[in-house]
């Protein structure tokens, strides 16, 4: 009797295998149908405009599958073309002065396939695509969304473990007011003395001037990635090295022991698109795990909405990445721009140095915004050895960042980014800021650094 069923059991599993594999080159077979690529023109458009890609998958090897699709219409291997923007290279950086003179040398991104994709399930690329094939690329099942990248600047003005005390006297009043509840202000910056050890604050922005000695040697170069960008992540607009500044500079920043690393993503305009944003939060994902320290970013941006960006964002948080954004500037709902409009991201107003910690005339509000800080007339380091003021939820920004630098450096590096959510908002001088209006699902929640002892 096993004789005779031993020939039948193996033809049953050769039918079973020789199935799957028919099954599997029916199903590549339908992919790659899917798309229709078009014949003999080129898909490279003469026209100076980016679109983003989202894929539907979530799974590597079924994006890798559809790249390779991809990398086949454009007559282009994907392997050939994965490297993203940017030049990760110490020698380029080494010559300040030669970055100072104007640098010739400009990133020039591949226009033909930018893959932007973040481990966690978001799978995108970029490229300057004629209507031809964009047209395809939105018919194909494979693809979620289709947009044209969009332009964004730098935002500008119009229950702890308790840690051993470290003081700063007489510190600028931002910091004077984030260590207390009420007014008056004490003239002290009291803050954990681990002050943000072994944790890192990627400034996603437009550089970082590292010279600086306010820095102590703890900026440092991480990756340009801006189409038409120097390739070091040199900072020659000025707005990047005053957010690092207030993050963790040693006269001007809330975490004085945090690594600061610079990522570029605006030019020297300070200004960028969604997709050069999305390169740079690529960077920081591969960079974290070489870095082996817990993250967090700091990303001021303004005047955008990119639901690509906001799902990006979604990425690098679930993968255990802290991610702070400005609220915007436009005395309006924050719901309505990125990165506020992410709600496991952390977004973050602005108030005044008023008696009343009034909101800045120019802060966005709403539910979306989970938290307020100092935002006005804010001093930070500067090129050089010198500091600039400034104004704008740019700056409230940094401030947060520094103070999860705190926390987690005082109640331990597992927290999750919705771990640190919470004690933010558990922790945090509640119903101090004046005009506020309740109304709306207004979170009136001003930061608060964590708690010490003597």
């Amino acid at each position: 009797m096993i004789l005779q069923f031993i020939p039948v059991n193996l033809i049953l599993f050769i039918f079973i295998i020789l199935f799957n594999i028919t099954l599997l080159f029916i199903t590549s077979a339908k992919a790659g149908a899917d798309l229709n690529c078009p014949i003999g023109a080129n898909i490279i458009s003469d026209i100076n405009t980016e679109y983003i890609v989202l894929l539907k998958t979530k799974v590597f090897d079924e994006a890798q599958s559809h790249f390779n699709i991809i990398g086949q219409c454009i007559e282009k291997s994907v392997a050939s073309s994965h490297s993203n923007v940017g030049i990760k290279d110490e020698d380029i950086c080494n010559s300040t002065d030669t970055v100072l003179s104007g640098n010739p040398n400009r990133i020039s991104i591949n226009k033909q396939f930018r893959n932007l994709s973040i481990p966690h399930g978001f799978y995108a690329f970029s490229g300057y695509y004629n209507q031809d094939f964009i047209s395809a690329l939105s018919n194909w099942d494979a693809v979620d969304i289709v947009s044209k990248a969009v332009k964004t600047k730098v935002t500008k003005s119009p229950n702890s473990n308790l840690q051993r005390r470290a003081t700063q006297n007489n510190p600028v009043w931002n910091l004077d007011r984030i260590d207390q509840e009420f007014r008056p202000l004490n003239g002290e910056f009291i803050y954990p003395d681990c002050a943000g050890s072994n944790i890192a604050i990627y400034i996603v922005d437009s550089g970082i001037d590292i010279r600086n000695p306010d820095f102590e040697g703890r900026a440092v170069y991480g990756k340009s990635v801006c189409d038409g960008c120097i390739p070091c992540p040199f900072d020659d607009y000025g707005h990047g090295t005053k957010v690092a500044g207030i993050a963790g500079s040693r006269t001007y920043g809330v975490a004085k022991n945090s690594t600061l690393i610079a990522v570029k993503v605006f030019d020297d305009e300070g200004e960028g698109y969604d997709t050069d944003v999305i390169a740079g939060l690529q960077f920081v994902s591969e960079d974290r795990i070489a870095r082996n320290l817990a993250s967090i970013v700091s990303l001021s941006l303004d005047e955008l909405t990119s639901k690509a960006l906001n799902l990006a964002i979604e990425a690098l948080i679930d993968s255990g990445i802290h991610v702070v954004g400005s609220a915007g500037n436009q005395n309006q709902d924050g719901c309505n721009y990125s990165p506020a409009s992410v709600p496991s991201a952390i977004a973050v107003g602005a108030v005044q140095n008023t008696d009343n910690d009034t909101l800045s005339t120019y802060s966005n509000y709403g539910p979306c915004v989970l938290i307020y800080a100092p935002g006005d007339r804010i001093t930070s380091t500067y090129y050089g050895n010198t500091t600039d003021t400034d104004t704008g939820t740019s700056f409230s920004s940094p401030h947060v960042a520094g103070a999860i630098a705190l926390y987690l450096c005082s109640n331990g590096t597992n927290m999750t980014p919705s771990d640190v959510r919470e004690l933010l908002n558990s922790t945090c001088s509640r119903n101090i800021i004046g005009n506020l209006d309740p109304s709306g699902g207004n979170n009136n929640c001003l930061l608060r650094t964590p708690p010490t002892i003597g």
